[in-house]
């Protein structure tokens, strides 16, 4: 199962073909406005925690964006933060878009993104 994530800075977009090597907040603000990424972030970062890597969905009734983000793998350690691959999608006005990144975790809920690309299949 694939799932949807979210961010709210305007720092470009996770679903271009080159691949973001550096954490960034918001990768996804092309799609998600910060009233997305304020609803979804903390859906994401249960999501990065939950050890049985359930999918977990997030919605926006104000704005009608949609997602879900499914964890894949186990977590490990970059720059100090425990950090998992993460697979989202979104549904934000158009197709669902499919996205592969490296969700990772701070303090009070807060998700760092780094490494998103388009999502390129198995």
């Amino acid at each position: 199962m694939v799932m949807v994530g979210a961010c709210s800075m305007p720092i470009g977009s996770l679903l271009g073909d080159d691949e973001t090597g550096s954490i960034r907040p918001n990768p996804l603000a092309k799609e998600l406005d910060a009233a997305d990424w304020i609803i979804a972030q903390p859906i994401l970062s249960a999501a990065l925690r939950d050890e049985q890597g359930e999918p977990a969905a997030w919605t926006n009734p104000g704005s009608g964006h949609a997602g879900v983000f499914e964890p894949v793998g186990a977590t490990f350690a970059q720059n100090g933060r425990a950090c998992r691959a993460f697979v989202a999608r979104i549904t934000a006005g158009g197709p669902a878009r499919l996205v592969q990144a490296v969700g990772c975790l701070g303090g009070d809920d807060q998700v760092a993104i780094a490494r998103a690309t388009a999502w390129k299949g198995l």
